[in-house]
């Protein structure tokens, strides 16, 4: 007997056997029994899952004359002949070879002579969305209306795009990435029925390079046992996938985690000596750096159980998860670079000293930290704040100078009393006032009151920043939005009222009930422009800031 590969040697042959995938299964087998089985059927799915498979199994039960429960028999003249694919009532059709219009008018112009020999004549089309739009239209009334001898199968990698209306004349079913236990479970089952003494961590490793793809896996077990024999491990499975050696890998990534840039040069000019291209280098490692992501995000310890595990347990020891995102980031920036720009070893080298650079870099807030720290009082004399123009605002002149005395025998003044020192603290707690603050005063302080909503609701100061104090009535602020903004209206006066009156009594030390209004297009376009740009957030908050005032509009309309 001649040679079989595996994943044809143990392709399901009844829906038991599909591996991954009971929900289609189910439904079919039960559509089978209470005779519900539509007109069209449309599989869609990722490489390997089975929708091929699958398809010849429903030809089986729709042809099988020893049908039970629903399963074929497996073992009948009709059902041999359909899983040798010699059956003349069932009709494979490659959609990639086949996506002419001509191919399916001639589909179109058999489906009304009757089944030569089974109960069914039934049209599997395989990658259906590589036909061209004309022979989908040319198929859409065969479709919707075949005679009852016909059931047409399409399976498709990217139902996207396959046409809607092809797809709304079909019971649509979803072929999911078949999970890595369930793989793994199949290929000890293939390995036992062989006589093979694979380990389970090597079908495990087998099983994650398939991505989900049953048919992969199977074949490269085939490619692994034709290899190494009966008794291969990780290391054959590594020579075979063309895995970078472990050491050479630890070689780059060590001394990037350690910040020594010769050393990530000499481990990548290693990587290129013996024989490895740019891209097969960045794959592997960004796998790695993924998989530390993950355990790292998952709280997971170590480096698992996988082949790589010790790499993993480096990366995560030496990278912050800060730092591994964007270790990361530049991986993935230097693979599309390599796609558009070539030069990959530049490319890849570039990537690695950047991530060697990386142990210079500080967190934001580390850095914020620092600076408050420096910003203590260590003796060394500081300069005053700048007055903002709220307080040179509400703050009365100081009164004139008084004459100097011509009196020799006058007393000088006497000492300030304690509370007016120069070196006393400033209260630490808002003002008390006795009654509401004026309009300009609530005006220039505004950017106060959007800090420190900024501190308690990040996403809520721009909201509160696009507000205009416009008027005072007795303890009711009204705040002006732009026009239009009804939904940031309902947010303020909704779930961030709290917030922004909280604000308010910590700047002016009082509560201000808050009032929002939305003028009109009309009535915002009629505003003068020089008081538009006073209230503008941005202009407020320079000169707040800055102490200045704006003494010219220039405009560009004149």
């Amino acid at each position: 007997m001649s040679y079989e590969p595996y994943h044809r040697k143990y392709r399901p042959k009844a829906f038991k056997d599909v591996v991954g995938q009971d929900p289609v299964a189910t439904t079919l087998r039960n559509a089978l029994k209470e005779d519900r089985v539509a007109n069209a059927f449309l599989f869609a799915g990722s490489r390997g899952v089975g929708k091929t498979s699958m398809a010849r199994i429903l030809a089986k039960a729709l042809n099988c004359s020893n049908v039970e429960d629903g399963e074929p028999c497996g073992t009948c003249d009709t059902c041999e002949s359909i899983a040798r694919g010699e059956d003349m009532d069932v009709i494979e059709v490659d959609g990639a070879s086949n996506r002419g219009i001509d191919e399916i008018r001639t589909i179109r112009d058999n489906v009304a002579y009757a089944p030569a020999n089974a109960r069914y004549k039934v049209y599997i089309i395989d990658e259906v969305h590589m036909l061209t739009t004309q022979a989908f239209n040319a198929l859409l009334k065969t479709l919707e209306e075949p005679p009852p001898h016909v059931r047409f199968v399409f399976a498709t990698t990217e139902a996207h795009a396959v046409l809607e209306t092809i797809v709304s004349r079909c019971q649509r079913f979803e072929f999911r990435r078949i999970s890595l236990d369930d793989i793994v479970g199949r290929l000890s089952w293939v390995a036992e029925q062989e006589g093979l003494s694979v380990e389970e961590d090597v079908l495990r490793e087998i099983a994650v390079r398939s991505e989900g793809g049953l048919r992969d896996s199977l074949s490269l077990l085939d490619q692994l046992v034709s290899f190494a024999g009966s008794g291969a491990g990780l290391d054959d499975l590594d020579r075979v996938l063309g895995r970078i050696d472990s050491q050479v890998l630890e070689d780059i990534i060590e001394p990037a985690s350690r910040g020594d840039a010769g050393g990530v040069m000499d481990g990548l000019t290693t990587a290129f000596e013996c024989g490895r291209d740019a891209e097969e280098i960045l794959s592997q490692i960004t796998e790695l750096f993924r998989e530390a992501m993950v355990r790292d995000a998952c709280n997971l310890p170590g480096g698992g159980d996988g082949r790589r595990s010790g790499l993993i347990s480096i990366i995560r020891e030496h990278f912050e998860i800060d730092r591994l995102l964007l270790a990361l980031r530049l991986c993935l920036n230097a693979r599309r670079e390599i796609k558009l720009a070539g030069q990959g070893r530049l490319q890849l080298e570039l990537s690695f000293l950047k991530i060697a650079r990386s142990t210079d870099l500080l967190p934001v807030r580390e850095i914020l930290a620092r600076l408050d720290e420096e910003a203590e009082p260590s003796g060394e004399r500081v300069l005053a704040p700048r007055k903002s123009r709220a307080q040179r605002v509400s703050s009365p002149s100081p009164p004139a100078s008084p004459p100097p005395s011509t009196l020799k025998d006058e007393e000088p003044p006497s000492a300030p009393p304690p509370s007016t020192l120069k070196d006393e603290e400033p209260p630490s707690a808002p003002p008390q006032r006795t009654g509401p603050p004026p309009i300009d005063v609530v005006r220039a302080e505004w950017t106060k009151v959007v800090d420190v909503v900024r501190q308690q609701k990040p996403r809520a100061a721009s909201l509160v920043r696009d507000a205009v104090p416009e008027s005072m009535d007795g303890t009711i602020l009204s705040l002006r939005l732009p026009a239009g903004a009804d939904f940031k209206q309902k947010q303020l006066e909704g779930s961030l009222k709290d917030t922004v009156e909280a604000a308010i009594i910590a700047v002016f030390g009082m509560r201000l009930q808050t009032a929002y209004v939305v003028p009109t297009a009309e009535q915002e376009n009629k505003r003068p422009r020089q008081t538009k740009i006073y209230e503008d957030p941005g202009v407020r908050r320079i000169l707040d800031s800055f102490g200045g005032e704006v003494v010219n509009i220039d405009d560009p309309d004149l």
